[in-house]
This record gives C-alpha cells, structure tokens and sequence, in this order.
C-alpha cells in the first residue's frame, strides 16, 4: 500500500488497515478520541505535550528533533527552551505556594539569616 505513495511530495495517515485517511475521516476521528478521553485537545496541544514528555525523560536534543520531525535543531531548541521557562515559572509558583501556606515560624538565628527576615 505504501509503495504507492512512494515518492510524492504530500504526507499521508493511513488507518490501521493502511488505507489513506481524509481530512473528514481523519476529523471525525480526532472528535471520536476527545470525546473518549473527556476533554478538548488540539493536535499542537498533544504534540507540544509530547515534546514536553521527551524533554522531561531526558532525550537528548537531536534525538526530539528526529522524533518530533523538525527540519532542524534549533526549532527543537527553541521548545525545549519555552519548556524549561514553562518549568521554570511552575516551580516559583509552588515554592510561592509553599511559603505563603507555611505556619512553621522561623525561632533560630541561623533560620531568620537565611530568610532575611527583620
């Protein structure tokens, strides 16, 4: 089936029987899934989903570019960085979180230097 597709300029998904999706098969289909997981989701929401997961297991950066099918490296640069500041924004949020819900008063020296507090 695929050997009749060899060599053109277009990208194809095929079903599980490898026969050519179309635009409305392959719509309904994509309806059919959220309806089954419960929820909204776009295509560049899963695919930016995916490249978040490949970058928190530790896949090394042209590894993700062969994986995600980006014509470069710095395209997949470019993701892994807004992850990192994605992260990086999330992680402040929960030691905000963190010390906004602390009870525990600080009683020592030592704990009133490191916090800075007067």
């Amino acid at each position: 089936m695929l050997l009749k597709y060899k060599g053109k300029d277009n990208n194809y998904i095929f079903n599980i029987d490898g026969k050519v999706l179309n635009a409305s098969n392959l719509r309904t289909l994509w309806e059919n899934y959220k309806k089954l997981i419960g929820f909204e989701i776009t295509a560049h929401q899963l695919r930016h989903a995916y490249a978040t997961m490949l970058y928190l297991a530790g896949v090394g950066i042209k590894e993700a570019q062969r994986l995600l099918g980006h014509a470069t490296v710095k395209m997949t640069m470019d993701i892994y960085t807004e992850i990192e500041e994605e992260l990086k924004e999330y992680s402040l949020d929960k030691l905000d979180v963190f010390l906004l819900k602390s009870t525990t008063p600080i009683t020592t020296p030592e704990e009133q230097i490191f916090f800075d507090i007067n």
